[in-house]
């Protein structure tokens, strides 16, 4: 199973997509509208709404984690990160270049880092920010 943590108006098939219930406010209707207007099969798309620094799964659940920009916002979701990913998981993260050594040093303690990629915008992108894009397997 895939994760994909923050998943905001971005959701991905085959991913269990989570956020932190903006799709069940108030404005689930426009983004339900907006995401069949692009084309996406509404119900082919896994949505949980859950706050991110306490994930609703069980220990190691999770073969891969994808999450673009939220743990600049959630330093400490690095643990539930490692909790539900399971050992030799894929771990991949977007994250603002000004926070970069934060995160990597977060990073290291749980994870082996593949491979750093730097451009502009974001991994979905949606800003104009320098990014980095971090891929890791769980030790």
């Amino acid at each position: 199973m895939k994760l994909n943590i923050g998943c905001n108006a971005i959701p991905f098939t085959k991913y269990v997509n989570i956020d932190n219930g903006s799709f069940h406010s108030k404005n689930f209707k426009k983004l339900k509208q907006e995401l069949i207007y692009n084309q996406f099969n509404f119900n082919q798309i896994n949505f949980i709404a859950a706050d991110a620094k306490y994930l609703p799964f069980k220990n190691n659940t999770f073969d891969e984690i994808f999450s673009n920009q939220c743990i600049g916002q959630y330093v400490d979701l690095t643990y539930e990160i490692n909790r539900v990913l399971k050992p030799k998981g894929i771990l991949i993260l977007g994250i603002y270049d000004n926070i970069k050594k934060i995160c990597l040093d977060l990073i290291r303690n749980n994870f082996k880092i593949i491979s750093v990629n730097i451009f502009n915008g974001s991994l979905i992108g949606d800003d104009n920010d320098i990014s980095l894009k971090i891929k890791a397997i769980k030790n």
